[in-house]
């Protein structure tokens, strides 16, 4: 309608307000929909996003085998308990 194609920040912010929403799936399903590689950042947003759900762990071994050097994410894990995603 604008002659706009997505970036992967617009994918990135779609993923965040779906998983911020409680829409996990949808969240996930857009991800493995996108023409382009999602990168650690789009992870990220699921991860940040899907704090309780059964993506949580998904999103945080995705996000730590793409930055396996960002120790936040590892440090986010375990706070939350899930320390399967840590190991």
């Amino acid at each position: 309608m604008y002659g706009l194609s997505p970036t992967i920040e617009h994918y990135g912010c779609m993923v965040d307000l779906l998983s911020r929403a409680g829409r996990t799936t949808e969240a996930e399903e857009l991800i493995e929909r996108m023409p382009v590689e999602p990168d650690a950042a789009i992870w990220g947003s699921l991860l940040n996003g899907c704090m309780g759900t059964s993506s949580l762990v998904r999103a945080g071994r995705r996000v730590i085998e793409l930055v396996p050097g960002h120790c936040g994410r590892y440090v986010g894990l375990a706070t939350m308990g899930k320390w399967e995603g840590v190991a």
